[in-house]
């Protein structure tokens, strides 16, 4: 049995929820995801510089308000979810296609307003490593809620349906 190759504890959530994962195991990966993330943030730190490790701390961009950017992060992070779990089931085999062009897509889309990090262990390790925390909770708080909306919106649209997917 895999992992399922998820590095993003909203996702380890939304599947739980879709029962892809056990709680047991979630909660296993998702330590695993945080401790990867400070990880690479420290080794970022030790092999690049402090500057480099800053410059990966999310924060809202210049003008966007902490309500804003958790507003994005949310809304950005369902999307996420919805196609990571639609496609995963539908059309496994577009998977590593489709899920990384649409977070591509996300990047460029949010990059400048919200910091684009719908991946609390990302966020996690930066701010650890780079002494940030300031704005660390919209980055907790904001994709966890979206991957949550993002499976109450793949389960209601039927996204989920084998039938649909035959």
């Amino acid at each position: 049995h895999l992992s399922g190759g998820h590095y993003n504890p909203a996702v380890t959530i939304a599947m739980i929820l879709d029962k892809r994962t056990t709680p047991a195991d979630g909660v296993a990966y998702s330590i695993a995801q945080i401790i990867g993330a400070i990880g690479a943030a420290a080794v970022i730190l030790v092999t690049i510089s402090q500057d480099a490790v800053s410059a990966g701390i999310s924060a809202p961009g210049p003008g966007v308000t902490e309500i804003g950017a958790l507003i994005l992060e949310t809304v950005f992070t369902a999307i996420f979810l919805v196609v990571i779990l639609t496609v995963s089931k539908r059309s496994p085999g577009m998977a590593a296609i489709a899920i990384p062009l649409t977070l591509v897509a996300i990047h460029f889309a949010i990059a400048t307003t919200s910091g684009s990090s719908v991946n609390p262990a990302r966020s996690i390790g930066s701010a650890v490593i780079g002494g940030d925390l300031s704005s660390l909770w919209i980055y907790l708080i904001g994709p966890t809620i979206g991957g949550i909306i993002g499976y109450g919106i793949y389960k209601v649209t039927g996204a989920d349906d084998e039938e649909a997917s035959a």
